[in-house]
Formats: structure tokens, sequence, C-alpha cells
């Protein structure tokens, strides 16, 4: 997921780009490859995804954050869980998948760490699979940034301190103490949160190789996303 901040437009932009995007990418060593485009960070790690992203979208990135499932739960736990509408099948699904019960349902429902992970990660339940699942994780994303506003500043440090240990990034630490002080000081939270997936619908088609994949326009999938 791209996030991207616009401070004059007052408005954060998060972009999902599809894993089973069918593309070219090279790892350090030079060795090319025709794959998913999950299959970069498998092969190359952060750096290798970031190139094959650049490459095929045409767009600059400044820094990664690798966040692993154990950080994802202890960090919406430290806010106190996010609010999510959550339908009964969607609930249900979460119950089978990890053996628990409880899971709530409704309209703007509270859930836990290990609930919101289990949201973030269901696929096979909706006829869209991976879109849809990339849809609840920008909704989990935006509903973290709605509960930050709630926060003080203090709630708000004590989450970054949390999250610290268990996040892998190339961006300096005192840059993302500039980040997170802008942020606050900017008020980020108040920006209006825009949601899309790359690439989009009318420059992808289904195909059953070796495996299923999707096939990409990517000259217009480079364009949709630089827009």
């Amino acid at each position: 997921m791209l996030a991207s901040v616009h401070k004059k437009e007052k408005k954060i932009t998060l972009c999902s780009f599809l894993r089973d995007s069918y593309t070219y990418f090279e790892t350090s060593s030079g060795k090319g490859y025709y794959s998913k485009l999950n299959a970069a960070y498998a092969n190359g790690g952060a750096d290798c995804l970031m190139n094959a992203i650049e490459y095929n979208y045409k767009i600059d990135l400044d820094y990664f954050v690798a966040v692993d499932f154990e950080a994802f739960e202890k960090v919406i736990d430290a806010i106190g869980g996010i609010n999510l509408n959550v339908s009964q099948d969607e609930a249900r699904a979460m119950e089978r998948y990890a053996g628990i019960s409880g899971v709530p349902y409704g309209e703007n429902v509270r859930l836990n760490g290990e609930q919101a992970l289990l949201f973030s990660r269901m696929r096979m339940i909706y006829a869209t699979g991976d879109v849809q699942r990339t849809e609840n994780q920008r909704k989990v994303i935006n509903a973290i940034i709605k509960k930050s506003k709630t926060l003080g500043v203090g709630d708000l440090n004590n989450v970054v301190q949390t999250l610290g240990e268990y996040i892998y990034t190339d961006c300096p630490s005192t840059k993302i103490v500039s980040l997170g002080t802008n942020a606050i000081l900017g008020k980020w939270y108040n920006f209006q949160v825009y949601s899309m997936e790359a690439p989009p619908e009318s420059a992808r088609e289904s195909y059953w190789g070796s495996s299923w994949v999707w096939i990409v326009d990517y000259p217009y999938s480079a364009q949709y996303v630089q827009k």
C-alpha cells in the first residue's frame, strides 16, 4: 500500500497495489523475473518491490515501512481498538478461520487487534477476493486515522513506542520524528482520505496460466496512479 500525504490540498491517498499483478522485476543481483508483484518482496526484499512499483507506475517512492502481523495487532490494541462496519457473514467467517467466538457485527462496531487483523486478511468469502481484501485494509488504516483524533499527544507517543520495535524501515529516526511532529501540528488526521487500488478495474484482466494473475495495462495504470 502506498500512502501519499498532500499537505496543501489536505488529502491523504491510500493506494493498494494488487498482489497478483503480473509484472517484471529485477533483484539487486540483476536476476530478472516475470511473476506476481508480491513475489518481488519475497525474492528481493523491500528495495526490489519499490523498484518494481517505481518502474511500472513511473512514480518515486520516498520510504518503506514493513509491519508484521504482531505489530498490527499491538498497535490497534494500544489505541483501544477501532470502529468499523462488519456484516454478520464477515464476523462468522473470522470466527471460523481463527477458531474464536464473539466477533461483533453491525454498524460502527469495535474490533480489537486480533479481530481487525482477521478483517484485513480474509478474502475467500468475497466474490472479488483480494480486491475487497485490499479495500478492507484501507478501511482499517482509515479507522486508525480517525481513532487518532481522539488520542492525546502522550497516547500517540505510546503508540509510536509500541510500534517501534516491530517495524522495518529505511526512514531515518529523525525523519520519523519530524513526520510525526508535522502530522500532529498540521492535524493530518483531519485530512480527507482517498482510497484506490492499482491497477484499476478498467486496466486489468484475469488470466489462468501456471497460476491465476492479473494481466495489467501498465501505461494506463501508471497514468491513473499519477493523476
